[in-house]
């Protein structure tokens, strides 16, 4: 910003009087250039410096703190929101009233002081106003008590917790094994189709946390994974069917569980067509002449909320209101709370003013840290003993992403346990691409501390019929136990594979006439007969499923038939 002797030059000397009457100083000149230069070297005395902020209460000194906790320039409209707004004023009015002798509120008193100052200047592509400490005054202030972190306050622990853990890596290459096996058909605009979506959503390993909202976050979960899995480019499209990408999908199921998953979060941070305002149930976003940036919004979110530590239990409801407090503008750069043309969906109210921040901003920090957060393995959340107010704590993993690093790797991957009955457990620290290759030719018999599957002569029907070679089922087997399938099952399934197509079920019509010259004489018909199969007796004959509505027309027309 700039030095106390260049803001003062652009005062004029009834303000320059005013400021020297706050701090005690009689100006020898009414030259406005000499006073202005006087002025200042006068202010910049130790003990001039001192003086002043000794004359300030514990709340003044909370205010002018936070500016130089933020390196000592802050927004000015957030600011003035919580420490009060400087009256406008001009010179005769100014030496009327004598304002500095009784300011209206925290931030006049910082400003006829000349502790602070007011400038604008670019910010985040917009002209916003700042208020700032000069760059040599600055180093002459004690430090500052407050710390540049925003001051969330930490709760006990909720009686009832809702473990992040790694459901979102799961639930995806559920998803990934669900196109290997259905291929189902693309729909423009929504990837999959309800139906399609419904099968996969039966099988999350997720659960949401109850009561609403956070129970109907279950589309809002669906609509992020797949936007994940398309921006990792784990999905591609063959004509109109969806199918797992298999170089880029295999990569990821094999990476560990901190690259896999920072690769999730960091596609959702950087993902700017996905915007939380326009998913939040309760409001409606219309019209075109305003916009905002969900990148630079979701990143700002996420910046302040450094602040929290990893484990400590937070009252998301105090988060939000201490965010309001000291950063409201991390959504609206601009401070414009009055052209964003967003709707109350239940009273049709426009939501305009910052009044309304928090059924806005409000809803929105809470849709992010329960929604995306959570689902992603950054939060845990639950509720407060009343269950009135939700409590979130950061994970491992969620504190080192806002970070910007990543969790350590627990180890090597677990193999599978096979046992003789055909049921397979993957566990919960296992090898993902295993688990997909087991949803391909076993069936899920449930999750807990892992998943549990079992192979039948059906299942194992299903990768048979995509062309894989039962010896590479077999192997499989073998290599992701470790050596500890048993030979008994490996030969049940050589078994099952070397059973598959000797037998075959066909549908016929059976052909029965009273006598057999009866039927002797319907096969020599010569339009009836070419649509026989063959004989079962005497007086019965097969009629093939595609003809026996045209054989039946014929008996009819030819008398067979009453």
């Amino acid at each position: 910003m700039r030095k106390l002797s260049e803001c003062l030059l652009d005062y004029s000397v009834a303000r320059l009087r005013a400021l020297a009457a706050a701090r005690g100083i009689d100006l020898p000149t009414n030259n406005r250039v000499q006073a202005a230069r006087f002025l200042a070297d006068q202010m910049l005395r130790p003990d001039s410096v001192a003086e002043a902020l000794e004359i300030l209460n514990p709340q003044e000194r909370e205010a002018l703190e936070t500016v130089q906790a933020a390196g000592g320039k802050v927004r000015a409209d957030p600011f003035m929101r919580r420490f009060g707004e400087i009256r406008p004023m001009g010179d005769g009015k100014l030496m009327l009233e004598q304002p500095w002798l009784s300011p209206a509120n925290i931030t006049e008193r910082l400003w006829f002081l000349g502790l602070l100052f007011k400038a604008f200047a670019d910010y985040a592509d917009e002209r916003v106003a700042f208020l700032f400490i000069p760059t040599d005054l600055l180093p002459l202030l004690p430090p500052p008590r407050a710390q540049a972190g925003l001051p969330f306050a930490p709760q006990e622990a909720p009686t009832q917790v809702w473990r992040a853990r790694d459901t979102a890596s799961l639930d995806v290459c559920t998803f990934l094994a669900y196109l290997q096996n259905h291929q189902p058909r693309y729909v423009r605009g929504r990837g999959l189709s309800s139906q399609d979506e419904a099968a996969w959503v039966r099988r999350w390993v997720w659960k949401p946390m109850s009561p609403p909202p956070f129970a109907a976050y279950g589309p809002l979960r669906a609509q992020l994974l797949l936007r994940i899995a398309g921006r990792l480019k784990l999905v591609r499209r063959a004509g109109d069917r969806l199918k797992p990408a298999s170089d880029a999908a295999r990569a990821w199921l094999t990476a560990s569980a901190p690259a896999r998953r920072g690769q999730m979060y960091r596609a959702w941070v950087a993902d700017d067509g996905w915007d939380e305002l326009r998913h939040i149930p309760e409001i409606r976003c219309e019209g075109s002449g305003w916009s905002h940036d969900p990148v630079r919004t979701r990143q700002r979110l996420l910046d302040l909320l450094k602040a929290c530590e990893a484990g400590t239990w937070y009252s998301l409801k105090q988060v939000a209101q201490t965010i309001r407090d000291y950063a409201p503008d991390f959504q609206r750069t601009g401070g414009d709370y009055e052209t964003w043309y967003i709707r109350d969906v239940k009273t049709g109210q426009y939501l305009m003013g910052f009044e309304h921040w928090d059924e806005v901003e409000g809803r929105l920090i809470a849709q992010v840290v329960g929604g995306a957060l959570h689902f992603l393995g950054a939060v845990d959340l639950g509720w407060d003993a009343e269950g009135q107010d939700v409590r979130f704590a950061l994970t491992e993993w969620g504190w080192a992403w806002l970070h910007g690093g990543e969790a350590e790797p627990v180890g090597e991957f677990a193999p599978i346990a096979v046992q003789d009955d055909g049921r397979v457990h993957w566990p919960a620290d296992g090898n993902l691409l295993h688990r997909f290759q087991l949803e391909r030719f076993a069936a899920w018999e449930g999750d807990a501390d892992g998943t549990v599957y079992r192979i039948t002569p059906a299942s194992l029907a299903r990768i048979l019929g995509q062309g894989v070679d039962v010896e590479a089922v077999v192997r499989f087997l073998s290599q992701a136990s470790a050596g500890g399938a048993p030979a008994s099952l490996l030969a049940r399934v050589r078994g099952w594979a070397s059973r598959r197509g000797r037998a075959r079920l066909t549908r016929t019509v059976l052909l029965e006439a009273d006598s057999p010259e009866v039927l002797a004489e319907i096969r020599a018909d010569s339009e009836i007969g070419p649509l026989l199969g063959e004989a079962v007796g005497p007086t019965s004959i097969r009629v093939p499923d595609a003809h026996w509505r045209r054989v039946e027309a014929l008996l009819r027309s030819k008398g067979f038939i009453a």
